[in-house]
């Protein structure tokens, strides 16, 4: 698969609740228009009596923490999603996907690797590393352009440049 700089490769599934983010945000917008503009109301209202002063204001408090707490809730609910999705970090193609979907995977962490979830590469740039004939090794020098053919994809032919040439056979 060809992928491009920037493109979403892959989506991860977060081990929570069904729904989480949706009732967070649910949460966070009915506490803010229902918590808050009761307390609000009672609050501003000149009190007639000192303790229902003392008490929308404790109420009021109370819906102001509570809002709080749900836009911070809200907040680690968006950084666990950001955390889900892999981009292309550059003009690549996807070479193996050792996961299949569904698959449970884990990120590296403390004395664990993680798991692969795939590999990708730049196949724009490729270095062959290919063992000649020692009768042909005399004809080649440093820059030349050559001629590349794959004996496993028969018909494809690639053009490139050698750049060095060990000293030993190995």
């Amino acid at each position: 698969m060809r992928c491009f700089a920037g493109w979403m490769i892959a989506t991860f599934k977060l081990n929570a609740p069904r729904g989480c983010r949706r009732s967070t945000a649910r949460d966070y917008h009915c506490r803010r228009r229902a918590g808050i503009s009761t307390a609000a109301s009672s609050f501003w209202r000149p009190p007639h009596f000192r303790e229902v002063y003392e008490d929308s204001k404790t109420e009021y408090d109370l819906a102001t923490n509570s809002l709080e707490r749900a836009q911070s809730a809200l907040r680690l609910v968006d950084d666990h999603i950001s955390k889900t999705k892999i981009l292309a970090p550059f003009d690549c193609t996807v070479l193996t996907r050792p996961v299949s979907l569904g698959q449970t995977v884990s990120g590296a962490a403390g004395f664990n690797s993680g798991t692969e979830v795939m590999t990708i590469a730049n196949l724009n740039d490729m270095i062959i590393n290919a063992h000649i004939n020692q009768a042909d090794v005399t004809r080649l020098t440093t820059g030349e352009t050559v001629d590349i053919q794959v004996e496993s994809v028969p018909g494809l032919k690639m053009k490139g440049s050698g750049s060095d040439c060990a000293a030993s056979g190995h």
